[in-house]
């Protein structure tokens, strides 16, 4: 089940990192923002702009945050099990935001 949709009532999805997987994503209708970083680290985020027909890549230990702009509709594909009890060995949830720690940063 590779395929997720999104609507207004879950605008962000993510806020996570793997520590072993790996997924490509495929937005396939509406407009999200992509941030992410290293793991663990204190730079600044990157923030990438996806559109409907673009691929976007999450690496292992690699903090990541979908905000939907839109209802959206993606794929996600993993280079590692899909099983449940599996990804949440996999997962690290991160209790921050880091689309306010984008915002925020002071750029010099």
């Amino acid at each position: 089940r590779p395929r997720d949709r999104t609507g207004d009532r879950r605008p962000r999805r993510a806020a996570h990192y793997h520590l072993q997987s790996s997924h490509l994503c495929l937005l396939v209708s509406g407009q999200m923002k992509y941030l992410e970083r290293p793991a663990l680290s204190n730079v600044k985020p990157a923030c990438y702009e996806i559109n409907p027909g673009d691929y976007f890549f999450s690496d292992k230990n690699v903090e990541h945050l979908m905000v939907f702009l839109q209802p959206s509709e993606f794929f996600c594909f993993s280079f590692g099990s899909r099983e449940k009890l599996d990804y949440e060995k996999d997962l690290v949830r991160i209790n921050w935001d880091l689309q306010k720690i984008y915002d925020e940063w002071p750029d010099s």
